[in-house]
């Protein structure tokens, strides 16, 4: 999922500056890509889980948690990622191309 917002992601850095009037509709259709994809995983497995066969409720629900929770926070250090991402490349124009930098600490 993140790999399909991280091109967008980098088009708004480019096509947009702070002072433009879009950026505040770009910013908030990307919080509701974000929440979209949070929302896309959690349907997705009580989905499947309701055709797997459980015997007692509390069982289904237990693997829901067990199984949306991770996949949640594993979306959530992504969508951090690609916000310091962007943050980075967008605010520090000179760091990218610091090869000390990104041999030491990396990307």
């Amino acid at each position: 999922w993140t790999c399909l917002y991280i091109p967008w992601a980098s088009f708004t850095v480019n096509a947009f500056d702070d002072e433009s009037e879009m950026v505040f509709a770009v910013g908030t259709f990307m919080g509701v890509v974000v929440a979209a994809g949070n929302a896309i995983v959690a349907f997705s497995v009580v989905g499947i889980s309701n055709h797997m066969g459980f015997t007692h409720e509390s069982q289904k629900r237990l693997f829901q948690l067990l199984v949306i929770i991770p996949c949640v926070v594993i979306n959530v250090l992504c969508d951090f990622g690609v916000t310091v991402r962007t943050a980075y490349w967008k605010y520090n124009s000179h760091l990218p191309a610091d090869l000390h930098l990104q041999m030491n600490f990396g990307l």
